[in-house]
């Protein structure tokens, strides 16, 4: 019996060591050095899709200025004017973008479309510095659908309140019209002066969201500031035949605008 007994501890000792031996232990934290930032991504963050429309309004504000120069004779100062110039209206448009939530913390990227058709005539009038000519003009900036690109970062300050940030580009189509009438030693003519080109401007905003109650959208209130982008120049010659006017006008707006966004996220 005590042979028997020796005989299955000695058993018991080999299959102890075999298992020892045969046993690694895992590398410390091996999951987390093969799957990072990966698998704390797929693991942390609620990622989902969402659309929206918006709509809101705006205030462009922006510094004409309007030259004449005299190229023929009788030699005339050259004309300057300085105007500022304010349009104001309503916008609309869309926006799809696709976000994450991890915690209290929202990152999402989102494109917008906007229409900002609100432009106003201004018109003004002056003369050249020796009072031999009187010049009128009408100028119009105009800008329609425009796109911009933003990322946007927010923070959850209680369940369903959430202030955010936004920083991006944007792009459109704007356009620059100017018209200068005057009489020029009896002659009386007009001539219209125009610029337009693609205008690549920056995007900033402040906001903050919170849920519809028993829906499954979301509403935005947000500040939006678009920067000037490159300035407009437009210039021509008016042929008279003696005193030969340049005309030029430039602007260079920036906009503010306030707008209210529905949204639907997709889970």
């Amino acid at each position: 019996m005590k042979k028997i007994g020796a005989l299955f501890c000695l058993l018991g000792s080999l299959f102890g060591l075999g298992s020892l031996s045969a046993y690694e232990p895992p590398p410390k934290h091996e999951k987390w050095q093969d799957h990072w930032p990966e698998s704390v991504w797929k693991k942390e963050w609620d990622k989902s899709f969402l659309v929206g429309v918006l709509g809101g309004y705006a205030d462009r504000e922006a510094n004409l200025l309007a030259t004449v120069s005299y190229g023929g004779i009788p030699i005339v100062p050259q004309s300057i004017i300085v105007r500022d110039v304010s349009d104001t209206g309503l916008i609309y448009g869309v926006l799809a973008g696709y976000q994450g939530k991890c915690q209290k913390w929202i990152l999402g990227l989102e494109l917008n479309v906007e229409n900002h058709e609100f432009e106003e005539d201004h018109p003004f009038a002056f003369s050249d510095p020796a009072g031999l000519f009187g010049i009128t003009g009408n100028t119009r900036y105009e800008r329609d659908w425009m796109a911009g690109l933003t990322v946007r970062a927010g923070y959850y300050i209680v369940d369903y309140v959430m202030p955010y940030v936004r920083l991006g580009a944007e792009t459109g189509r704007d356009r620059l019209q100017t018209t200068f009438s005057a009489n020029f030693d009896g002659e009386t003519g007009s001539i219209l002066l125009q610029d337009e080109r693609w205008i690549w401007r920056f995007l900033s905003g402040v906001g903050i969201e919170f849920p519809i109650y028993c829906t499954a959208l979301t509403m935005r209130m947000e500040y939006q500031f678009h920067s000037k982008g490159k300035t407009l120049d437009t210039d021509n010659i008016f042929t008279d035949g003696d005193v030969m006017p340049i005309f030029n006008s430039n602007m260079q707006p920036k906009t503010q605008t306030g707008i209210i966004a529905i949204v639907r996220n997709f889970d």
